[in-house]
């Protein structure tokens, strides 16, 4: 049975809690630790919020606060402010963020999600049906240990 190739749509992904963890460490630049504890760059789903995410590093690895007025003159300084949206969108992250001491908990939810691109991204072309299921289930328990971290397949090691 030939299956339909994945399109962006079907990743999973979660923006809006992103943009939470963006608009958190533009409110407190604190959680920013607390973050890259969890997160890199390519655990975003959107390219502009990696571009963002990077940017942030850059300025806390430096000692410079992220505010509205560092993070777009750095974006600007690499070429990649209108990548990201412009002022404007920048602006909004912290439009209705909720809470940022959350944060552990959004960026294991942007973890949970990155692993699952990464397994439904997966080049194991070749393996079976049967194969990647099984895969996908392990996965599946593995992104459920970031959320529950006593919960884990231990059959595999995604």
């Amino acid at each position: 049975m030939q299956r339909e190739p994945l399109s962006e749509q079907d990743l999973p992904s979660d923006v809006n809690v992103e943009k939470a963890v963006l608009g958190a460490i533009i409110l407190n630049n604190e959680v920013l630790n607390e973050a890259i504890l969890f997160l890199g760059t390519l655990d975003f789903y959107l390219s502009s919020h990696r571009l963002i995410f990077g940017a942030m590093v850059r300025l806390g690895e430096a000692g410079i606060p992220i505010d509205p007025v560092t993070l777009p003159s750095l974006l600007n300084e690499r070429n990649e402010l209108e990548r990201v949206g412009g002022f404007t969108y920048l602006a909004s992250l912290i439009d209705g963020v909720p809470r940022t001491d959350n944060i552990e908990y959004y960026c294991r939810i942007i973890k949970y999600k990155a692993r699952g691109r990464d397994v439904m991204t997966c080049p194991h072309s070749s393996a079976s049906y049967n194969e990647t299921i099984s895969m996908l289930v392990c996965s599946a328990l593995n992104c459920a240990g970031v959320l529950y971290p006593r919960l884990e397949c231990g059959r595999c090691s995604l």
